[in-house]
């Protein structure tokens, strides 16, 4: 919920209140799926504020979760967050990146993960900005 709340609500401060308090708890001992939607939603909010080093920390403690069994959705985000970050720490996409944001664009598209798909869209078209958050809540 703390993800949620950090993704959806409120000045920089608050948010990043929020996403301490919920690093905090997962340095516990918590349920397995708070894991994956906090870092997911940290992920998305670390793009969306240009933070790359940020986003690849909350990757990486992802990876390091789900070590031992790996699960393709939350692999998906990790590698889209990498990916995206390289780009908006280089400013552009080289030929390598764009052939790995075209297979993760490609993966999106087959699973109907409309929310990734804005970000990857415009790391192809060589948009430079930062990509928007591509998770909303109405």
């Amino acid at each position: 919920m703390l993800g949620t709340m950090a993704l959806v609500g409120g000045s920089g401060s608050a948010r990043q209140a929020a996403l301490a308090e919920g690093e905090e708890l997962l340095s516990g001992s918590c349920v397995g799926h708070n894991y994956y939607g906090f870092y997911i939603d940290a992920m998305e909010i670390a793009l969306g504020e240009g933070e790359w080093d940020a986003c690849e920390r909350y990757g990486d403690a992802l990876a390091a979760f789900m070590a031992e069994e790996p699960l393709a959705g939350p692999s998906f985000w990790i590698e889209r967050a990498r990916a995206l970050a390289a780009i908006g720490r280089a400013g552009a996409a080289d030929d390598n990146l764009k052939a790995e944001v075209e297979r993760l664009l490609e993966i999106a598209v087959a699973a109907s993960l409309t929310p990734a798909q804005p970000a990857l869209k415009a790391a192809l078209s060589g948009a430079t900005r930062r990509p928007e958050r591509s998770i909303t809540v109405s």
